[in-house]
């Protein structure tokens, strides 16, 4: 039988509305299975990890997600952004 990815995620977000987290998780966890560049549903199993305190397993995939977005440069982009809005501004004057 084939995956039915949307199906799966459809019963993830419904398990994550009425509040069951490890019925959520699970199902999550059947999406990064079959398919490891789900970088959305990674993040968000591994927010819902954190919330249900399972720390230990929330780990792994923040480091895939983050090791995914190194690779496609946008990490890189955001950090020079972040270094863009710290740069000292002129001073503006109030003068017209």
């Amino acid at each position: 039988m084939a995956f039915e990815k949307a199906k799966v995620l459809k019963a993830a977000e419904s398990f994550f509305r009425r509040g069951n987290i490890n019925g959520a998780i699970k199902e999550y966890r059947q999406i990064v299975e079959h398919d490891q560049t789900d970088f959305t549903t990674l993040n968000m199993l591994g927010d819902l990890c954190v919330r249900a305190g399972k720390k230990e397993e929330a780990i792994p995939c923040f480091f895939a997600h983050r090791g995914a977005l190194s690779r496609t440069g946008i990490r890189a982009q955001s950090h020079r952004d972040v270094q863009e809005d710290r740069a000292p501004q002129p001073a503006r004057s109030n003068h017209r």
